[in-house]
């Protein structure tokens, strides 16, 4: 269906008008079965599966794939194929994921150099995800943007300035007002999708 394409898509968040505006490029995006639309992206190194795994997802690790499956879902009318179901899936490019050399990680007996979020293992996480995108656009919009550990900390220029391990500053950010919910989204899971499941979760493990 196209290559290359430059896109820009109004997402509601929720019925009262609250809203992201994004614009960005996806790679390709083609016609798959029963009529769906496949928005791909190409990666040139890591682990393929880690962009579509749900808990990755839902805690907000991983964002870039289910948004492109929300975009195409609003931009389906325009390519022609109103109403269709939108998946994503990133493709392996380069001597990394040349097939044959890279193991099938993602347990589905997809082929080396691919990992998919088709648009059914998406509709299960899609309203956890779509909480946790406004906890982060809540955020945003506060001008609040808390430390969080992750394994792109490995590649941070800024690693030995960062005060994510420094007690006192993690202890401030814990307790300071708005950031329960962002804390609450590592506690994300595919048996706890919400933030309420995650702290009703918490609760039941206190003594």
């Amino acid at each position: 269906m196209g290559l290359e394409l430059q896109v820009n898509v109004d997402l509601p968040l929720d019925a009262s008008g609250l809203h992201l505006s994004l614009r960005g490029r996806f790679d390709r995006v083609t016609r798959g079965a029963a009529s769906t639309v496949v928005v791909g992206d190409y990666k040139s190194a890591g682990r393929l599966p880690r962009h579509v795994e749900p808990a990755g997802i839902l805690k907000g690790h991983r964002i870039q794939m289910p948004l492109y499956v929300l975009m195409a879902e609003k931009l389906a009318a325009s390519w022609g194929v109103e109403g269709a179901a939108a998946s994503a899936e990133v493709i392996g490019v380069g001597p990394e994921h040349v097939a044959g050399l890279t193991p099938d990680e993602t347990g589905t007996g997809e082929p080396p150099g691919r990992a998919e979020l088709p648009a059914e293992k998406f509709d299960e996480i899609r309203a956890g995800f779509m909480e946790t995108l406004r906890v982060l656009h809540a955020l945003a919009e506060g001008g609040r943007f808390p430390l969080r550990e992750g394994d792109r900390c490995r590649y941070c220029p800024y690693d030995r300035a960062c005060r994510r391990l420094h007690a006192p500053s993690v202890a401030r950010i814990a307790s300071a007002p708005g950031m329960r919910h962002f804390q609450l989204l590592d506690g994300k899971s595919t048996r706890a999708r919400t933030l309420a499941e995650v702290d009703g979760a918490r609760a039941k493990e206190l003594p």
